[in-house]
C-alpha cells in the first residue's frame, strides 16, 4: 500500500491488495497501522472494494450487517451483484453464512443449539481422548509435524463425529478442505476441489434419504425450515461444507500460530505451564493476536457512510479483521501477546449476526490439545527455517506445516477406543 493516494469524486484510491505478493507475514502489520491511520479507501483490483480497517469501522460494518450490508451471493432483479462473504468472492456457495434476516435467523437459530458451551464441554471427554491418542503416536520418536499429526486430525475427527460423516472419511471430507482454504485468488484449483468435495457430502445425505433423521448436524441441516423458503439440496450440502471448512481450519491457524509464538517466547510457555487456568484468557488473546481468518465481505445494499466515507448500493466492502484487532486505539500493546488481556473486544470470530456458530468447539480443540503439548512435551521446539507460513494474508493466518522436535516420552494408551478411532482415520490418509 502507497503511503500517497490518489482521489477520485469517490473518494481515496488505494493501492492495497490483500492478495498481493507485498501483503505478506512480514508486512502485514505495517501495511494495516497505515490503512488504519489513512482515510478509507477503494482498491480496484477483485472488482473494486472498500478496506474497514480501523476496530470502529470493521464494528460498525457488523452492526449493518443483514440490513445496509448484505452476505448474499447471488444476483438480484436490478442486476445489482451480491459478491458473498469473502473478498473475492468465491468460486461456489457457502450455505447458510451467505444469508441474510428473516431467512438466516431461524436457520442460524436451529444450528446453534448444536454448538453451545454446554454442547461443546459434554465433548471435551472425547476430544481430551482424541488428542492424548493422537500424541501416543509420536511421543516415543520425539519428533512430530504439528499440524498432520496433532491438530488437524483432532479437529478433522471432531468435525467429522460432530456431522454424521465416517471417520474413514477423514482423508475425503477434511482434508481437502485444508487445500481448499488458503487463497481464494487460485479460483480454478479452488472450483476443482471444492466441487468433488461437494459432491462428496451430496452423496452421503442422498445415501440417507428414506431413512429416520440421525442425531447428527446433517440430521439437523437436512430438517432446517423457514416459513415460505424451502432449503433446496443444494443449499443443505453448502452449509454441510462451510460446517466443515470452519471446524478443520479455523483451530489449525490457531493453533499452529500458538505454538510458533511460544516457541519464540519462553517466558508465556512456562506462564501457562505454570497456571493452565490461563488457557481461557490465551485462548481469546490468541485469536486476537493471530486471526486466522483475516477477512469478512459484505455488499452495500442501501447508500450508506462509514467511518466518514460514503458508499453505494453494490460496492463491496472488505472487512480488515487483522488490522481491526491489532488497532492500537482499541488495544494496549496490539502487537504483544498478553496472556490475560481483559477486556479482549477482538473480532477474530466475527462479531455479531454471523459470528463463528462453531467458537466453543474450536475453544475446545484448542485447549485440549495445549494441555496436552504444555504437560507431555513441554520442551518442544520448532525446528529452526523448517515451519512453513501462509504466505499470503488475504484470507487466512497460520502455517502449513510445522515440525517440531521434543524429549520422548512414553505413550498414555488412556482410551483404546480412541485408539482406534484414530488408526481408522488416519488409515484413509495413506492413499493421499
Amino acid at each position: 500500500m502507497a503511503d500517497e493516494w490518489d482521489s477520485d469524486v469517490r473518494g481515496p484510491i488505494s493501492d492495497f491488495d490483500p492478495f498481493s505478493d507485498m501483503y505478506t507475514a512480514e508486512t502485514a502489520m505495517d501495511t494495516n497501522r497505515r490503512l488504519r491511520r489513512c482515510p478509507i479507501g477503494r482498491s480496484v483490483g477483485h472488482g473494486g472494494f472498500w478496506t474497514l480497517a480501523r476496530h470502529a469501522d470493521v464494528l460498525e460494518g457488523f452492526r449493518l450487517d443483514g440490513r445496509e450490508l448484505s452476505a448474499r451471493h447471488e444476483t438480484l432483479d436490478d442486476g445489482t451483484v451480491l459478491g458473498g462473504v469473502t473478498l473475492p468472492p468465491t468460486s461456489t456457495h457457502l450455505g447458510m453464512i451467505e444469508q441474510d434476516p428473516p431467512i438466516y435467523t431461524p436457520l442460524r437459530r436451529s444450528l446453534a443449539q448444536h454448538f453451545t458451551r454446554k454442547a461443546m464441554a459434554a465433548r471435551r471427554p472425547r476430544i481430551d481422548a482424541l488428542a492424548s491418542a493422537l500424541l501416543d503416536r509420536r511421543i516415543e520418536s520425539g519428533e512430530a509435524e504439528i499440524l498432520d499429526d496433532l491438530i488437524r486430525p483432532l479437529a478433522g475427527i471432531a468435525t467429522l463425529e460432530l456431522l454424521g460423516l465416517p471417520l474413514e472419511g477423514l482423508a475425503r471430507f477434511a482434508y481437502p478442505v485444508h487445500s481448499a482454504s488458503h487463497d481464494l485468488s487460485k479460483a480454478d484449483g479452488l472450483r476443482r476441489i471444492w466441487s468433488s468435495l461437494k459432491a462428496d457430502i451430496a452423496d452421503v445425505i442422498a445415501s440417507r434419504a428414506g431413512q429416520e433423521p440421525r442425531d447428527d448436524l446433517i440430521g439437523a441441516v437436512s430438517l432446517l425450515e423457514v416459513p415460505d423458503w424451502p432449503p433446496s439440496t443444494d443449499f443443505v450440502v453448502d452449509t454441510v461444507f462451510i460446517l466443515l471448512l470452519g471446524g478443520v481450519e479455523t483451530v489449525t491457524g490457531l493453533f499452529s500460530g500458538t505454538l510458533q509464538h511460544l516457541d519464540a517466547h519462553p517466558e508465556h510457555r512456562a506462564r501457562l505451564a505454570a497456571d493452565p487456568d490461563l488457557l481461557d484468557s490465551s485462548f481469546h488473546e490468541y485469536l486476537r493476536f493471530i486471526t486466522p481468518t483475516t477477512q469478512n465481505a459484505r455488499t452495500v445494499l442501501a447508500d450508506l457512510e462509514i467511518g466518514g466515507q460514503e458508499m453505494s448500493r453494490g460496492d463491496r466492502i472488505y472487512l480488515n479483521l487483522y488490522s481491526a484487532n491489532h488497532d492500537e486505539e482499541v488495544f494496549e500493546r496490539p502487537d504483544e501477546v498478553i496472556l490475560d488481556r481483559s477486556p479482549n473486544r477482538h473480532m477474530a470470530l466475527g462479531h455479531g449476526l454471523h459470528r463463528c456458530i462453531g467458537e466453543h468447539l474450536a475453544k475446545e480443540l484448542w485447549t485440549s490439545m495445549m494441555v496436552e503439548v504444555l504437560t507431555r512435551i513441554p520442551d518442544f521446539a520448532v525446528v529452526p527455517g523448517e515451519a512453513v507460513p501462509i504466505v499470503e494474508r488475504g484470507l487466512n493466518n497460520g502455517f502449513v506445516s510445522m515440525p517440531v522436535t521434543f524429549t520422548p516420552g512414553a505413550p498414555r494408551h488412556l482410551d483404546d477406543t480412541a485408539a482406534d478411532d484414530v488408526s481408522r482415520a488416519l488409515l484413509s490418509l495413506r492413499d493421499m
